[in-house]
């Protein structure tokens, strides 16, 4: 994949972020008694009666398993892939040092 490809794919990927953060602020905004405002608050609901969360209150174990799949797998992957795959640059300033 081209550098040019790879600039194409950042921007459209920062311009879905900006549009999904303009949607969650503007679209469909619910007020959640003494909290705040929900945006998409009719995608939220339909997710929240996803699995009855009226009928069967607040789990535990879906809070641990968004918690864990969130920030545990997702920065280790992050790490790894950083660790795996280094920049060009730092392969280059390592080869030069093991060729001296």
């Amino acid at each position: 994949m081209g550098g040019c490809s790879r600039l194409i794919i950042q921007i459209h990927t920062f311009l879905y972020a900006i549009a999904l953060i303009l949607a969650l602020k503007v679209t469909d905004v619910a007020v959640v008694p003494g909290l705040s405002k929900v945006g998409l608050s009719t995608l939220n609901g339909w997710f929240r009666n996803l699995w009855h969360y009226n009928d069967i209150g607040y789990n535990k174990f879906w809070y641990y398993l968004t918690e864990v799949l969130g920030v545990y797998i997702v920065c280790s992957v992050c790490f790894l892939v950083r660790a795996i795959f280094p920049r060009d640059d730092q392969v280059r300033r390592i080869r030069r040092r093991w060729s001296r």
